[in-house]
C-alpha cells in the first residue's frame, strides 16, 4: 500500500489506501440494496479516482489499449519425458496437491456458512463436489499453462459478505464476463490498472473478513483443549514463517519456498496434529450390521455390552441405549431409497471418556434429511404432538451433542452421551 510511481509524493500510498478502505468498510457497513451489490466496484472506482487526483494512477495503459483482440491461444506443449527434474519435483507437487485439497475444503466450508440466511449443518457432498471441481480445474490449467482459478477461491466467502450475493447463477455470469472481457484488451487493462494502495486496502478488508469466517467456523461446535491447541499451533506458525522462513535454513531454497509458505506451514501442522489426534484416540468396539429393524436389538445389546464395560449405573445405561436407538431410528432408510437392490449397512464405533461416550453411526443411506438441521429446527418450534418428529425429538433429549455429516452414499452421525 506503500508503492507508489517514482517521483510522486510518498504518503500519497497510504491516503489512497485509507479513503479506499474507509470507503469499502462503510458500504460494508450501511450499504443496503443495490449498493451492497456494487460495494466492491463502487470503493474500487472511489480509490482509483482518489489516486488520479493524487498522480498515482497510470491511465496511459488504458488509452493504449485496443477495444477488440484475440488472445494468444498457443498450446504450450506437454512434456512426457518422465526424467530426473520430474521425479525431484514429484514430492514437491505432492504435498501442495495435498495442501490445496485441504485449503479448497476449508473455502467451501466457510462459503457455505457465509451463503446461509440461518446457520445450518455443511453439506459434505457439495464439499466434495468442490474438492473434484477444484481437481479438474487444475488439471486443466496445467494442460493450459494457465494460473489454476482454485488460487482465488479464498475470497469468495468476503466477497458474499460483502454483496449478500450467493446464487450459483452468479458464478456463471462472472464466468461469462471473463470470457467476454478476455476478448476486450481496454477493459482488462482498466483491471490491471488498478494502483496497488487501492487493491490492497480492499484485499485487506477481503482478508479480515475470510479470518473471521474461518474462526467462526472452527468454533462453530464449541471449542475444547485439542481444538484450542490446533488452531492456535497452526495459526502462531503460520506467523512466524511469515517473519522468518526456518525451514529454508534447514532444508534449502527448493522446500523451504515451498513447505516453508506460511499458508502451506500452517495447513501442515493443522494436518498432523490432527491425524495424531484421530490416530492416537482410543476406539473401543465396533459393530457391524445390516441397517434394517433387525439393526435395532444388536445395536442395543452391543451398547448395554459397552455400558456394562464401563461401570455405568442404570440411569447412565439408559440414557446411552435410548440415544443409540432413536440415532438408529432416525438413520432408517426411507421407503424406495435403498437403490440398486443392495442391503444398507451400518457401523457403530464407541470412543469412551472421562464420563461421555462418543458414538459414530457410519450408514450407507441416502434421502435423509441432516440431524443436525432437524434438531435445530425443533428447537424453534413448539412441542406439538407429531409422530415423525418423536424419534428426533427424543435423540435431542438423550443426546448431548450430535454431528451429522453427509457424504455422497454415506452418512456419519457421531452423537455424544
Amino acid at each position: 500500500m506503500v508503492d507508489v510511481p517514482e517521483g510522486k509524493p510518498p504518503e500519497s500510498g497510504p491516503l489512497v489506501a485509507g479513503v479506499t478502505l474507509a470507503v469499502s468498510a462503510a458500504l460494508a457497513l450501511r450499504a443496503s440494496g443495490m449498493w451492497r451489490v456494487w460495494s466492491a466496484l463502487i470503493s474500487l472506482g472511489v480509490g482509483c479516482v482518489v489516486a488520479a487526483l493524487f498522480g498515482i494512477y497510470d491511465y496511459q495503459r488504458v488509452i493504449d489499449a485496443p477495444w477488440f483482440g484475440i488472445p494468444d491461444l498457443r498450446f504450450p506443449g506437454l512434456d512426457l519425458a518422465f526424467g530426473q527434474e520430474f521425479w525431484t519435483l514429484l514430492p514437491t507437487f505432492a504435498i501442495l496437491t495435498l495442501v490445496l485439497a485441504l485449503k479448497g475444503i476449508s473455502d467451501n466450508v466457510i462459503i457455505q456458512n457465509a451463503s446461509q440466511r440461518r446457520q445450518r449443518a455443511i453439506d459434505f457432498r457439495q464439499v466434495q463436489g468442490a474438492v473434484g471441481a477444484n481437481s479438474i480445474g487444475m488439471l486443466l490449467a496445467g494442460i493450459a499453462g494457465t494460473p489454476p482459478t482454485m488460487a482465488y477461491s479464498s475470497f469468495g466467502a468476503s466477497l458474499i459478505g460483502l454483496t449478500g450475493v450467493a446464487a450459483r447463477r452468479v458464478g456463471f455470469a462472472v464466468a461469462a464476463v471473463f470470457v467476454v472481457l478476455a476478448l476486450l484488451p481496454k477493459f482488462t487493462a482498466l483491471l490491471l490498472t488498478v494502483p496497488d494502495p487501492v487493491m490492497g486496502a480492499y484485499l485487506l478488508l477481503l482478508l479480515g473478513l475470510y479470518f473471521v469466517g474461518g474462526l467462526q467456523t472452527a468454533t462453530q461446535e464449541g471449542l475444547d483443549q485439542r481444538k484450542v491447541l490446533v488452531i492456535g499451533l497452526s495459526f502462531a506458525v503460520g506467523i512466524g514463517m511469515q517473519h522468518l522462513n526456518v525451514v529454508e535454513l534447514v532444508l534449502g531454497p527448493s522446500w523451504g519456498s515451498l513447505v516453508g509458505n506460511p499458508v502451506v506451514a500452517g495447513l501442515i501442522v493443522a494436518l498432523l496434529l490432527t491425524a495424531f489426534i484421530e490416530f492416537s484416540g482410543r476406539w473401543g468396539k465396533r459393530l457391524e450390521v445390516t441397517l434394517d429393524d433387525s439393526a435395532l436389538p444388536a445395536v442395543d445389546a452391543f451398547l448395554q455390552d459397552v455400558a456394562a464395560g464401563m461401570r455405568w449405573n442404570e440411569p447412565s445405561t439408559m440414557r446411552l441405549r435410548s440415544a443409540g436407538e432413536e440415532a438408529v431410528a432416525s438413520l432408517m432408510p426411507v421407503s424406495g431409497s435403498e437403490g440398486e437392490g443392495r442391503s444398507p449397512w451400518l457401523r457403530v464405533s464407541v470412543r469412551p471418556g472421562a464420563g461421555v461416550v462418543e458414538l459414530e453411526f457410519v450408514a450407507s443411506v441416502v434421502g435423509r434429511e441432516n440431524l443436525q438441521d432437524r434438531l435445530a429446527y425443533l428447537e424453534e418450534q413448539p412441542a406439538v404432538a407429531d409422530p415423525g418428529e418423536m424419534s428426533f425429538r427424543l435423540l435431542r433429549h438423550y443426546a448431548s451433542g450430535v454431528q451429522h455429516r453427509q457424504y455422497y452414499g454415506i452418512d456419519v452421525v457421531t452423537v455424544r452421551v
